[in-house]
């Protein structure tokens, strides 16, 4: 698979999510009110090995959530709220297949079957174009075999 194809499945994953509305492949110059919820995918670092007559390619990706600007959020905790009740639903989605619907071999660095390799930064304050939003940053560690 490649970056871009990895970057597609998780967007395709992410946008079955109940309450996300955008879920852009490429990089947006602003975010619009009326695309949000959206969750944007960064590139991270990458850490290929060879293993005898194939490779193994680890890669991290940062997916991040930008539900509401702090600025028009009228009730002080609503864009908070939003924001912790779509973290639940990325991690249950992100637990209940392993594979980004068959993109990767898996998330995480081990095994198939040992816990996938994933983070959460909890609900934090997101920087997007100089504007502050209610949002969580999810990392994610995939694994691919390359024959």
């Amino acid at each position: 698979m490649t970056i871009a194809s990895v970057i597609t499945a998780i967007q395709a994953v992410n946008a079955t999510i109940t309450g996300v509305i955008s879920t852009p492949t490429a990089i947006p110059g602003a975010i619009h009110s009326e695309s949000l919820p959206m969750v944007l995918v960064f590139v991270g670092r990458g850490r290929p090995e060879r293993v005898s007559d194939f490779s193994l390619h680890f890669r991290d990706y940062y997916i991040r959530c930008y539900v509401k600007p702090i600025s028009q959020d009228v009730k002080p905790d609503a864009g908070y709220a939003q924001a912790y009740a779509l973290l639940q639903l990325f991690v249950e989605k992100y637990l209940d297949d392993i594979t980004l619907g068959g993109a990767v071999q898996h998330m995480g660095t081990g095994a198939r079957y040992e816990p996938p390799t994933m983070e959460d930064s909890g609900i934090v304050v997101l920087e997007y174009a100089g504007v502050m939003y209610h949002g969580f940053e999810i990392l994610i560690t995939t694994k691919e075999q390359i024959v």
